[in-house]
């Protein structure tokens, strides 16, 4: 679901299990991509261990494509078009658990949480609002420094871009990753790519 190349694991959704099972095809990709993504971090603690580095390509073409990022978030979230924020909590928790139970006495990652997803705060975090943290893992995985540049969206995360959007996610960022995640979500209207997501389902 993945392949190796030059000690990178590179990841996309050109191939997977929706195949002939999704039928649009952007959805596809991007539900493809999440799931292939998955058996890459289920690989990582195995004897078959692929590469630490990875490139994720979440959307094809190198551009935005609403669909398949919000099909990526979709199957993200257990193919639910929402979740309730305390359990995305839940499941953010028990990963950072492990985690830290796994490091003992090294570093200890600090709680994160998905309360700044939340961005019209009803208590359910939607796939709309999710896929803002994805849009930010990739704008982030192609700058140098901490800029959020919607125009180097390009359908990719890596090690880089992932690592650095973690401060987003912890509980005492959450006030200005709320202003980070809403003024994607407005700048990309994802709230009516959502609406058409579901009709295209």
């Amino acid at each position: 679901m993945y392949n190796i190349s030059n000690n990178v694991a590179y990841i996309d959704g050109s191939q997977g299990k929706y195949d002939n099972k999704v039928k649009d095809s952007s959805i596809r990709y991007g539900m493809n991509a999440c799931d292939n993504y998955k058996t890459y971090i289920t690989d990582l603690p195995t004897d078959k261990m692929p590469p630490i580095q990875f490139e994720y390509r979440y959307m094809p073409d190198g551009k935005m494509n609403r669909y398949a990022l919000l099909g990526n978030a979709y199957e993200e979230l257990g193919q639910k078009t929402e979740v309730k924020t305390e359990e995305l909590n839940a499941k953010l928790k028990e990963t950072n658990d492990k985690i830290n139970a796994s490091n003992k006495d090294s570093f200890i990652m600090p709680e994160i949480t998905a309360n700044a997803l939340d961005l019209n705060k009803d208590g359910y975090v939607d796939i709309a609002e999710y896929s803002t943290s994805t849009l930010v893992q990739d704008a982030l995985s192609s700058d140098e420094g901490f800029n959020i540049n919607p125009e180097k969206i390009d359908g990719v995360i890596n090690n880089n871009g992932e690592n650095k959007s973690m401060a987003l996610s912890l509980e005492k960022n959450k006030d200005i990753a709320g202003k980070i995640y809403q003024n994607l979500y407005n700048k990309f209207d994802l709230g009516t790519a959502k609406e058409d997501f579901k009709k295209a389902l």
